[in-house]
Order: C-alpha cells, then structure tokens, then sequence
C-alpha cells in the first residue's frame, strides 16, 4: 500500500511541509541560552543541517554578560 500524503492530494497543511521546504515555508529555531556558549554553538550547527530550517533566533537571557558577537 502506498501512503499518499496531504500535499499530493492538494491539500495544504502545515504539518506535512516537504523535505526540502522552499524558505517561506521552513521553521524558525528559537533557541534560549544564559552562558552555555558551547551547547549553543552545538545546538546552532545541528540546526544548521535540517533543510526546511529557514532561520535561528538566539535569545540571551544572561543582563550581566555580552552575547558572542555575531558573524
């Protein structure tokens, strides 16, 4: 039996985005850090390899120390 997915049939739902979304239809990865600049470097180049990822917003919770600069 073959398993048809909603985009197939025409019908549109965000649940069942393809592989390879197109940039408006990929996800925003909203990652909450306080200082753990490891793990956060980690977690972004996970991030980095799903392809329907469209973009990562980083949130510093930490007022007493500066992020790491951007590149």
């Amino acid at each position: 039996m073959r398993v048809v997915s909603p985009l197939q049939k025409g019908v549109f739902s965000p649940l069942f985005l393809p592989i390879i979304s197109p940039k408006n239809l990929g996800f925003t990865a909203v990652i909450l850090t306080y200082d753990r600049l490891e793990t956060l470097f980690k977690v972004i180049n996970r991030l980095a390899l799903v392809p329907s990822l469209s973009k990562i917003l980083v949130v510093w919770n930490n007022q007493l120390k500066a992020p790491p600069p951007g590149q």
